[in-house]
C-alpha cells in the first residue's frame, strides 16, 4: 500500500521524535525490581542460543518465555550492557508506532488521522514505564505481535487468503508468550470484524475459538505439538469449505417421520471440535501432558461424549436446532465444558485456591482500577510507577469505596454522550475505540485475580490506550472540520501543537526517572512516603554501592512502616554485618527466621555470622538447616565444608594422608 510522500516524511519525523524523547534512557542502568529477576540474576538467559535453552525458558514461565529468549539472544550478541537493552526497547516501540499507524489507516482510510493517532501513541507520558524499564519489554513485544495479528486478520477478512489466518495464529501465540494480557486478542479480532463488516460471521466464531484454544495450550510434550498442529489444520479444512468437494456425500435419515439432511463434513467438524475443546480443557485443569489420542480411557470417553453431543444436535427432535450454527456451536461448547470440566474443577486444589483468592479480592478493585486508567488518560501527570494494594485487614479509603458509584456515573455519561453523536461514522469510531480500551484493560482490572505488588500500573495501558487515543483523535478531527471560522481553526491548531509539545516534554522528563534505582525509588517515595517497599528497595541500592549507613537508614524506615516482612530484617542484618555491628546483625537474623522459619537464606546468613564470631557449632546447625530446606543451595554447602574443616581438622588431615598414600601406590 502506497502513501503520499508527505506521509512518509511525517512518519520519519515521528520515529526521530521517539528516539529523541526516549534517548536519556540509553544511559540508564538495570533496576533492582524485575530487571534483576529477569536479567542480571537469571542464569537461564546466559545459556547458548539453542532450542534446549528456549525450552528451559518456556518451562520457567511460558508467558514471558519469548521476552526472556530475546534477552538471551541479546546477551550473546551484544553482552550484558544495559544501554543495548534500552536501544532495542526503543526500536521495538518505534515498530509499534508504525504498526499503530498501519492499523489506524486500515480502519479509517485517512493518513492524517492515522498520523495523529500514531504520534499520540508514541509520545504519551505513560509510555516510559514500558520503554525505559528494561524488564517491561514484555509489554512492547506483546503489543508488537498483537498488532501484527490484528493486521493479518484484517488482511484475511479482506483477501480470503488462508496464509493471513495462519500468520494471525502464529502472531497470537507469540504475543501470549510475551504477556498473558495478549488474551485480549480474541475479543479484539471479533471487534475488528464487526467494525469492518458490521457483523460477525459464523466462520469467524469458529476460527477465533480455534485461536483461543491454541493460545491456551502449553506445549510440554511432542504429542502436545501434534494437537497444536492439528487444530489449525482442522480450522483450515473447514474454512476452505472442502465440504463443497464432498457435497454429494450427504446423509438423509428419516427418524420419527422427520427427514434430517446432514453434511458429512459438518459431522466431522463438530466431532473434532468437541474433542479438541475437551482435550484443551483437560490440559488446562489437570496440567497433565497429553497422552496418545487413542488408547487412554479418558479419550475414549471424550470421543463418546462428542458422538453423544452430535446425536443430540442432529437427531433428537426435541433438541434439534435448525439453521442457526452459532447456537449449535455455543451449545456444543457449553456441553463440552460441563461434561469435561465441572468434576475436575471441584477436585482440583489449585483452582480451589484460586477461587479462595478471588473471593478475598475486594469488589472495589476493578472499579478503582478502571477509574484510575480513565483519569490517567485525561491527566497523565504526577505519575507513579508503584501504587501498591491497600493493606490487608484495614478499612479501604473513601476513594475505593466510592469507585463503583463513580464508574457507574462515568459509564452512564459515556452512553449518554455517544447517543448524542449524530454522525454514524464518528459514533462507530468512538464506540470502537472505547470497546478496544475496555477489552484490553479488562484482564488487568482484577476481575480475574492478579498477584503482584501493584493494583494499577502505567505499563498495563501500553496497548489499551490505543483505543482511547483512536476515539479522541477521531472526535477532535470531526470537531476541527466542523469549525468554519478561520481564527477559531487557527486557535485549534495552536492548542493541538501546544498539547503535543507539553506531552512530549512530560514524557521526556519521565524517562529520567528510570535512569537507575536511586532516581526510580526516590520518585516513588516522593509520591507516596508510606510505601515501605520503595524505602527497602532504595536501601538495597545503597547496600550495593557500599553505603551501609544509608542502607540501614532506609531499611529502618521500611521496617517502621511494615514490621512483618522478614526480607527487611534479613537485609538490614546483612548491612549491619558489613558494618561489623554483629550484635544487631544477630537480632535481625533471628527476627527474620522467626517471621519465616522456612527461609534457607536466613539460616545460611546467621550461620555465616556464627562462623565469623567464633561459634562454629551453632554455624554448623544453621548450615545443616539451610540445606535441609534447600539441598541445592551452593552457598550453604560451601559454608558447611568450611565449618567442618574448623571443627574437625584432624579428620581433614587423615583424609589428606589417605589420598597421599593412594597416590604413592
Amino acid at each position: 500500500m502506497k502513501f503520499k510522500t508527505n506521509t512518509y516524511f511525517y512518519l520519519t519525523g515521528i520515529v526521530i521524535l521517539c528516539f529523541l524523547i526516549f534517548s536519556p534512557s540509553i544511559g540508564g542502568a538495570f533496576l533492582n525490581w524485575d530487571d534483576t529477576t529477569y536479567i542480571t540474576n537469571n542464569s537461564l538467559i546466559y545459556q547458548d542460543i539453542s532450542f534446549r535453552s528456549f525450552k528451559n525458558l518456556y518451562e520457567f514461565d511460558r508467558y514471558i518465555s519469548l521476552v526472556l529468549f530475546s534477552f538471551l539472544v541479546q546477551v550473546k550478541l551484544f553482552g550484558n550492557q544495559p544501554e543495548w537493552f534500552h536501544i532495542i526497547n526503543i526500536l521495538i516501540h518505534t515498530v509499534n508506532v508504525l504498526l499503530i499507524f498501519k492499523l489506524s489507516f486500515t480502519l479509517l482510510k485517512s493518513e492524517k488521522t492515522s498520523l495523529f493517532i500514531a504520534l499520540l501513541f508514541a509520545i504519551f507520558p505513560t509510555k516510559p514505564e514500558s520503554v525505559c524499564w528494561i524488564a517491561q519489554r514484555k509489554d512492547l513485544l506483546f503489543t508488537m505481535f498483537f498488532l501484527i495479528s490484528a493486521l493479518s486478520y484484517l488482511k484475511f477478512l479482506k483477501g480470503e487468503n488462508i496464509l493471513w489466518f495462519f500468520i494471525t495464529i502464529i502472531s497470537s501465540y507469540l504475543s501470549v508468550m510475551c504477556k498473558l494480557q495478549a488474551m485480549g486478542i480474541i475479543p479484539t479480532l471479533l471487534l475488528l470484524e464487526y467494525y469492518l463488516n458490521g457483523k460477525i460471521q459464523f466462520r469467524s466464531w469458529v476460527l477465533i475459538t480455534g485461536i483461543f484454544l491454541m493460545m491456551l495450550i502449553k506445549i510440554d510434550h511432542v504429542k502436545d505439538i501434534a494437537l497444536f498442529i492439528r487444530l489449525p489444520l482442522l480450522i483450515g479444512f473447514y474454512h476452505h469449505k472442502l465440504n463443497n468437494l464432498f457435497h454429494f456425500i450427504n446423509i438423509n435419515i428419516r427418524l420419527k417421520k422427520r427427514m434430517h439432511h446432514i453434511k458429512i463434513t459438518d459431522l466431522i467438524f463438530y466431532y473434532y471440535f468437541c474433542s479438541i475443546c475437551g482435550s484443551v480443557l483437560y490440559k488446562l485443569i489437570t496440567g497433565a501432558v497429553f497422552q496418545d489420542f487413542y488408547g487412554e480411557s479418558f479419550y475414549i470417553l471424550l470421543h463418546l461424549n462428542a458422538i453423544f453431543i452430535i446425536y443430540i444436535l442432529y437427531y433428537k427432535p426435541r433438541f434439534h436446532i435448525s439453521g442457526n450454527r452459532i447456537k449449535k456451536i455455543l451449545i456444543l461448547f457449553i456441553i463440552g465444558v460441563l461434561t469435561t470440566g465441572v468434576i475436575i474443577f471441584y477436585s482440583n486444589e489449585m483452582l480451589q485456591d484460586g477461587w479462595a483468592f478471588f473471593k478475598s479480592n475486594n469488589v472495589c478493585y476493578p472499579f478503582y482500577s478502571l477509574n484510575y486508567y480513565l483519569y490517567r488518560f485525561i491527566f497523565p501527570f504526577n505519575l507513579n510507577a508503584m501504587i501498591p494494594y491497600p493493606e490487608s485487614g484495614q478499612s479501604l479509603s473513601l476513594m475505593y469505596k466510592l469507585s463503583p458509584f463513580i464508574s457507574i456515573l462515568i459509564l452512564l455519561g459515556i452512553i449518554f454522550a455517544v447517543k448524542q453523536i449524530k454522525d454514524k461514522a464518528l459514533r462507530k469510531n468512538v464506540v470502537f475505540g472505547l470497546l478496544f480500551f475496555l477489552i484490553n484493560i479488562a484482564f488487568l482490572l482484577h476481575i480475574i485475580p492478579i498477584k503482584g505488588k501493584v493494583i494499577v500500573a502505567d505499563r498495563y495501558t501500553c496497548l489499551a490506550y490505543f483505543g482511547l487515543t483512536f476515539s479522541l483523535i477521531c472526535l477532535l478531527e470531526f470537531l476541527y472540520h466542523r469549525i468554519s471560522h478561520k481564527f477559531t481553526k487557527r486557535s485549534f491548531q495552536i492548542l493541538a501543537v501546544a498539547g503535543i509539545l507539553v506531552l512530549s516534554l512530560q514524557t521526556y522528563s519521565r524517562t529520567f526517572v528510570y535512569i537507575n534505582d536511586k532516581t526510580f525509588w526516590r520518585d516513588i517515595i516522593s509520591k507516596n512516603k508510606e510505601n515501605d517497599y520503595a524505602w527497602y528497595s532504595l536501601g538495597l541500592y545503597y547496600y550495593e554501592k557500599g553505603d551501609y549507613e544509608n542502607a540501614i537508614k532506609h531499611y529502618n524506615t521500611a521496617i517502621d512502616l511494615n514490621s512483618n516482612n522478614y526480607e527487611y530484617y534479613a537485609n538490614r542484618g546483612g548491612a549491619y554485618f558489613k558494618a561489623k555491628d554483629y550484635e544487631k546483625t544477630h537480632e535481625d537474623f533471628n527476627k527474620a527466621i522467626s517471621l519465616n522459619p522456612d527461609n534457607h537464606i536466613a539460616y545460611n546468613n546467621r550461620g555465616a555470622l556464627y562462623l565469623k564470631t567464633g561459634k562454629p557449632r551453632q554455624a554448623l546447625n544453621d548450615f545443616l538447616k539451610a540445606l535441609s530446606l534447600n539441598p541445592d543451595y551452593p552457598e550453604a554447602s560451601k559454608n558447611l565444608e568450611k565449618t567442618k574443616k574448623i571443627l574437625y581438622p584432624d579428620r581433614e588431615k587423615t583424609n589428606d594422608q589417605d589420598k597421599n598414600e593412594e597416590l604413592s601406590d
